[in-house]
């Protein structure tokens, strides 16, 4: 009985070698090709990298991160034609695991986008909305805003917020839609950023837009309150509002305000560089230039990066300092060589 077994299964062994063989040669071929196609995208040089990805696909058909990276090479060179057809055959495919599937859906919407061929983007868009994908969903909303398609924005962001669970990323989405329908229905706007400030009461997007739309109808002193919000909630967001509330509150002839609520905001955020600089410009701009040196002498005393020493220089030049302002040039300099001591 033994004897029988082996010689069958050393027929067997003789019979699948051919094919045992051409598989592992397969596979040498590929992995080489298609790693040395990744190496070549990554560095840029899509025209070197498309024949490596097409000796992988070749060699792999169904490799399909190798065929969404040849297309989307093609169409980088600028044979768009050539790009989406491969996208698009793939997506004839029956065969596709749904990660893949969704992937290719995804490629097949950025061309259809790139190619102001909109309404075909929108249609694969709503197919992977439908699964819940929230790349999907952002861009399709962004596509309605573009298209003029309002109500369907509307609509999408009522069926997500039916399942989903993160309260921010749907106020976030609420926040693009109300900015984008601020001129055609200022009311419908300024709801929908009041349902977004309900959704996520920390929002800093939908703060920070709301501002825009109330300083824009003439209500400063709500627009300022949104953006001291920011600063309550979120110091370390302050780079997205400083600008806003200076102009504001310039206008509205209480400038000396902003001073007060940065020295406040400085001591919740000691190491906010940005934030001490801008402080100390507009001690300069007031010719309280000793206070505005000993701010940033104080806030950037170890982390003096590019920002810090610019402003530091230009003070000390105010003040006629001209030695110690050239010594703080020289270490902009160092800092600003190709390998330089930059400290963040």
């Amino acid at each position: 009985m033994t004897i029988p077994i082996v010689i069958i299964l050393a027929l067997a062994v003789v019979a699948l070698y051919p094919l045992v063989r051409e598989f592992l040669q397969r596979r040498r071929t590929t992995v080489p090709a298609y790693v040395e196609g990744l190496r070549m995208v990554a560095d840029g040089l899509d025209r070197e990298a498309i024949p490596h990805l097409k000796d992988a696909v070749k060699s792999d058909p169904d490799n399909i991160d190798a065929w969404v990276r040849l297309g989307d090479a093609y169409i980088r060179i600028g044979e768009v034609d050539r790009g989406v057809k491969v996208h698009e055959n793939l997506g004839l495919r029956r065969n596709l695991r749904p990660d893949d599937e969704r992937r290719v859906l995804v490629a097949l919407a950025r061309d259809y986008e790139r190619t102001d061929r909109k309404l075909k983007a929108i249609a694969t868009l709503e197919e992977l909305a439908r699964g819940r994908n929230r790349d999907a969903a952002e861009q399709l909303l962004r596509l309605y805003l573009a298209t003029g398609s309002h109500d369907k924005c509307r609509t999408l962001i009522d069926e997500l917020k039916r399942g989903e669970r993160d309260q921010h990323w749907l106020a976030g989405l609420v926040a693009e839609y109300a900015k984008g329908i601020v001129e055609r229905d200022p009311e419908a706007a300024r709801a929908a950023f009041q349902e977004c400030l309900r959704l996520d009461p920390g929002t800093v997007k939908g703060r920070v837009y709301f501002g825009d739309f109330l300083i824009e109808r003439g209500e400063p002193d709500e627009a300022l309150q949104r953006w001291q919000e920011v600063l309550e909630t979120a110091p370390r967001s302050n780079a997205l509002v400083r600008s806003r509330l200076e102009r504001a509150l310039y206008e509205l002839g209480r400038y000396d305000e902003v001073i007060y609520s940065y020295e406040r905001l400085l001591r919740k955020v000691p190491d906010d560089i940005g934030l001490a600089v801008a402080l100390a410009l507009i001690h300069r701009k007031k010719g309280n230039y000793e206070e505005a040196v000993e701010l940033l002498a104080r806030t950037c005393n170890e982390k003096r990066n590019e920002l810090c020493n610019a402003t530091m220089a230009a003070l000390e030049l105010d003040r006629g300092r001209t030695e110690a302002a050239a010594r703080v040039i020289d270490e902009l300099v160092d800092q600003l060589q190709p390998g330089g001591t930059t400290e963040a």
